[in-house]
Order: structure tokens, then sequence, then C-alpha cells
């Protein structure tokens, strides 16, 4: 969808209220805009904060459990091809934190997924992993950083 002519409507909140990827970055569009009115910025300001702290509330999905053992290909299959969101997020969760070959899906995911909870968490899981600070949102930033670091990582899964 076109958000262009939606500045700061009830839909486009309300659709980057519900993990919608390109309402978000458009509402993070209209609050750095300075030819926007003080109060649309605003609107766009707080709703963007509510969805961040929203999505980075990784306690609130703590204790998903696949239904069946997944060795770590099994789970990068999942991340890759499934349709199910609970099961890509636990994917990522229950990765072993020592396996860095899931380290490209993750860059990949921040760079184009269209769930903004896959984002956030494949944000969180990327810095744990790489030791970084990204900033949810900062997707730019994320893809710099490993096009130039990646090869440190190559080749580094559990034994």
């Amino acid at each position: 969808r076109d958000w262009s002519s939606d500045v700061c409507s009830s839909d486009l909140v309300a659709v980057a209220r519900s993990d919608g990827r390109q309402a978000f970055d458009k509402l993070i569009v209209i609050a750095e805009d300075q030819g926007t009115s003080e109060e649309v910025r605003g609107v766009a300001v707080a709703t963007g904060r509510e969805v961040v702290r929203e999505k980075t509330n990784f306690l609130r999905r703590m204790g998903v459990e696949f239904k069946t053992a997944q060795t770590p290909e099994d789970m990068l299959a999942i991340l890759r091809t499934s349709t199910i969101l609970v099961e890509r997020l636990t994917a990522i969760d229950k990765f072993p934190q020592t396996d860095n070959r899931i380290l490209p899906d993750l860059v990949e995911i921040i760079k184009q997924d269209g769930s903004l909870e896959m984002v956030a968490t494949a944000f969180i899981s990327f810095n744990v992993r790489t030791k970084q600070a990204f900033q949810f949102g900062d997707y730019g930033s994320v893809a710099e950083w490993w096009d130039k670091h990646h090869s440190e990582f190559e080749g580094t899964q559990s034994p």
C-alpha cells in the first residue's frame, strides 16, 4: 500500500501497531520530516516509540517451544520457508547461541521482512551474536556493518 497520502491517519497508525513494517517505516519518515507539522510529527514519534517498545519486549514470548525437536538446519529451513510467524520467531529464539550460521538470515530479515516482530527479534539476536548495539529501525547500518564484517563470522558454528 502507498502510505504517502495517509500522513498519520488512523489507518497508518493501526497498521504499524499491527506488525506492518511499511506503515512503521512511513511513521519514521514522518517523525523525521521537519516539514511536517509538530502535531503530526508528535503522533508519529509517539506511535513509533510504542511499536518499538512492544516489538522489542522479548519476555512476552518466552517459553514458546517447537512441538518436536529441531536441529539448527531444521530451524534455518523454518526461518527461510515457513509462513507461520510464531514458528519463525521460535526458530530465532531457539537457534543455538554459539552457531553463527543464522547471521546472514537475520540480516535479510532486518533488511526486508514485512513483520516488525520478526525484524525486532532479528535485531536483538543479531546484536547479541555480534556484540553490537544497533537500534531497532536502523536497517541500513546493520547491512553496512555486515557487508564489512561478515567474513569474521563465516564458518563459526556449533561443534
